[in-house]
């Protein structure tokens, strides 16, 4: 039992001092040979006396235990036990040696475990909802109004009742299973921590980034979270985007969002594979292609359609911004190709429809998309019709398409 007064070791540091306070059953009040007064957990120190301190200084010589003699059970196998002829000595008493301080057993370890140094202190109260992980990168520009230049501030935030213990990985080499070690600590419940500052020149470091995650918590009996690894794809070009930054429940200023783990499972984000983008407009093209010239004349009904009745036209904007929440890691000839994938979509879906009107919105720009559409509209669908729509509606940007019987 450690009292006042007592010189005492640090086990997990190097040092020692004075114990001067209790403070409670399992933490004391040690002066250092600084003069400064340290708390500590008892279980953590060791008493020792004046000439084991010295000897820890390397002022007096340890004293060397005396050979300790075996006794004979420990000998079987040797030379002597092998030869049955050897006269066997008589069983001898083991050497005393310095006691080894007993391992407390299992029942009478404290329940619950008494956090450990700069593990933080139990909640006061927690979120109804937190039981289940919710883990964010956050971003926080130093100048919005010149994300171009500006540095910016990369946050860690659990919003969950867990303390999240956590390594942070960089460079990405999936194929090659490598990374580079960055970061680790730990972030106490529903609270954010400022991990790093980035600079704009930096962000294409991040694109490939990796967090692993242990949750627990120490002050009480908890539901068990499964250890997360996470691979994370940033990519570089949101932070040039003014919307990307948006309003949140974390910050007073706009930040932008990486999600990392939500409700209990690590977000996987969607990638864009541009071949496979490719691959599959190309196969689609040719089903429509198949289903245009051929299935549509062989399987067209024995009676004639009725014709559609004349009401307004159908309109389908063809602007990306209306088609896709984000075009990150699309090029432009990927978002042309997904914009006829719409188009050629449509008119399949409306083919029976006789005397149906359909207005694509297009745009006026360069011209491009609607030299696209006529073009797919004369090979796909020679018996339709297009002309420019209203252009008090809209401006010259869009092409009216009817919907005529095939020939």
């Amino acid at each position: 039992m450690v009292q006042i007064g007592d010189k005492v070791r640090f086990l997990d540091a190097v040092g020692g001092g004075t114990v001067t306070a209790l403070r409670d059953k399992n933490t004391v009040m040690v002066e250092d040979a600084d003069g400064f007064e340290i708390p500590c957990l008892v279980s953590q120190l060791v008493v020792v006396s004046d000439e084991d301190d010295e000897r820890a200084r390397g002022h007096v010589r340890a004293k060397q235990a005396p050979p300790r003699r075996l006794p004979d059970s420990a000998m079987r196998g040797s030379q002597a036990f092998s030869d049955t002829k050897a006269p066997r000595p008589a069983d001898e008493p083991a050497a005393q040696h310095n006691p080894v301080p007993a391992t407390p057993k299992w029942s009478e370890l404290p329940s619950p475990f008494p956090l450990k140094e700069g593990w933080g202190e139990a909640p006061l109260s927690e979120n109804p909802s937190g039981d289940t992980l919710s883990v964010s990168l956050a971003f926080l520009p130093s100048d919005i109004k010149h994300l171009s230049e500006c540095d910016f501030e990369c946050f860690l935030v659990n919003d969950s009742n867990y303390l999240l213990h956590y390594l942070l990985f960089s460079n990405l080499r999936q194929e090659q299973n490598q990374v580079s070690f960055k970061l680790a600590g730990s972030i106490e419940p529903n609270t954010k921590m400022r991990l790093f500052t980035v600079a704009h020149s930096e962000l294409e470091e991040l694109e490939h980034l990796a967090i692993q995650l242990l949750a627990c918590k120490p002050w009480k009996t908890f539901r068990l979270q499964s250890p997360m690894h996470i691979d994370i794809r940033l990519n570089a070009d949101r932070f040039w985007k003014l919307h990307a930054f948006t309003e949140n429940d974390y910050f007073d200023t706009p930040a932008l969002l990486q999600a990392v783990v939500r409700d209990g499972r690590p977000w996987l984000p969607m990638v864009l594979d541009e071949k496979r983008i490719a691959e599959g407009i190309r196969e689609k093209t040719r089903d429509v292609k198949t289903n245009s010239r051929t299935e549509v004349r062989q399987n067209a009904p024995e009676k004639p359609s009725k014709p559609w009745p004349q009401v307004e036209p159908l309109e389908v904007d063809l602007h990306i911004d209306a088609l896709l929440d984000s075009t990150a890691g699309m090029d432009a000839g990927s978002i042309l190709q997904y914009q006829l994938s719409v188009f050629h979509k449509t008119m399949n879906a409306h083919i029976h429809e006789l005397g149906r009107r359909i207005v694509f919105i297009h745009g006026k720009g360069e011209g491009v998309l609607r030299k696209q559409l006529l073009g797919e509209l004369r090979r796909f669908y020679p018996a339709c019709t297009a002309n420019d729509a209203s252009f008090q509606n809209y401006g010259g940007g869009a092409t009216m398409v009817t919907i005529h019987q095939p020939k």
